[in-house]
């Protein structure tokens, strides 16, 4: 029987086999761990009753004679001092015909990994190896084969083993292992996560330091150059790729800072020279300014930008009343254009005042 399965760190996989429909107490669980650190696979097998397997395979004419098992006659190494192990009748009524030329199978085959040593017993209160998964492999096989049950008597003072259930599990499973992409990332998630902290700070004292993207200083525009452009020399774009997801995530958020930076603008805007008298044309088009700013404050959903705006337009109402303080209405004209711009600065107040209030 095949059967595919997929092992993560997190999670194992057990299945329950019945040995016979007669005895519950022959039933055996079946476990798959993958220790993705070590990167390594284990393999149990656990039963209410002790259990025996072959570590290789072997014919059964050479290790059985007189109807026990001879355990110094198999190919490999037990730990434990070497004793006789009893076939009994019925047992030997579950081996095929023809046993001298039947072959006790190793209780377990595997393809993309390598077994690690380990001491070999006689009975086991559970099966259990461990195997070293081959470089660059997520696709594993294992498949289980014959497994004895064993048990013992106390005679004369001395235990006598013997086997009492024979069963072929034929099983083979097909394993994916599904590895976690940030395991043994945790340098480079530092990286990444000091870089976006430290754009986002440089970027956040940009915004601070220049809320406005008009300026009338000389001076006010050039620290804007001069910090624009340490800031996109230290903070460059980084075309990172990371199968981690929170890796990949930090240099995303990264780079959208670094884009921000880059189109940050402010523009030097200088004092207009206004003659004796303010001007009717001044006024109506500061006026007209005002309306736009308004416009473009109503339609805007960004908080910054809104404040800019807002900003802008009382920077606006502040420079008109200047001018008009210090040059005057002259003339009928500006009379009219002067009542124009109250009328905007009126339609700026309510309409700002408003919304704040429902907001």
């Amino acid at each position: 029987m095949v059967k595919q399965i997929t092992l993560s760190a997190e999670e194992s996989y057990t299945e329950h086999i019945a040995l016979s429909n007669d005895s519950k107490d022959l039933d055996v669980m079946v476990k798959f761990m993958f220790d993705e650190m070590n990167n390594r696979l284990s393999v149990t097998l656990l039963s209410y009753r002790s259990l025996f397997v072959f570590q290789d395979n072997v014919r059964y004419k050479h290790v059985v004679k007189w109807k026990k098992l001879r355990p110094d006659r198999l190919p490999y190494v037990v730990q434990e001092p070497v004793f006789k192990i009893k076939l009994p009748k019925a047992f030997r009524r579950q081996i095929p015909k023809r046993r001298k030329r039947f072959i006790f199978e190793r209780w377990i085959s595997y393809d993309g990994i390598q077994p690690i040593p380990q001491d070999y017993r006689l009975v086991n209160e559970y099966i259990e190896q461990q195997f070293d998964i081959l470089p660059q492999r997520n696709e594993l096989t294992v498949s289980l084969h014959h497994l004895f049950v064993i048990d013992n008597k106390v005679k004369r003072k001395k235990k006598r083993y013997f086997f009492t259930y024979f069963k072929d599990l034929n099983l083979e499973y097909h394993i994916s292992l599904k590895r976690n992409p940030c395991l043994g990332t945790e340098v480079e998630l530092e990286q990444a996560t000091l870089a976006l902290e430290s754009v986002k700070q440089g970027y956040n004292a940009f915004q601070q330091n220049f809320t406005m993207k008009q300026v009338s200083s000389e001076e006010k525009y050039q620290q804007f150059v001069e910090m624009k452009k340490m800031l996109t020399d230290q903070f460059l774009y980084r075309d990172m790729k990371s199968n981690c997801p929170d890796i990949q995530r930090a240099w995303n958020e990264y780079n959208m800072y670094v884009d921000s930076i880059q189109n940050v603008t402010c523009t030097l805007v200088r004092p207009e020279v206004v003659l004796p008298g303010v001007g009717a044309d001044v006024l109506l088009k500061k006026a007209r300014q005002m309306d736009n700013m308004v416009t473009n404050w109503l339609s805007s959903t960004d908080k910054i930008e809104r404040r800019d705006l807002q900003m802008q337009c009382q920077n606006l109402i502040d420079e008109v009343h200047l001018l008009v303080d210090e040059y005057g209405i002259v003339s009928e004209e500006e009379h009219q254009a002067w009542k124009v711009f109250l009328q905007a600065e009126g339609y700026f107040q309510r309409t700002v005042n408003n919304l704040n209030r429902q907001q």
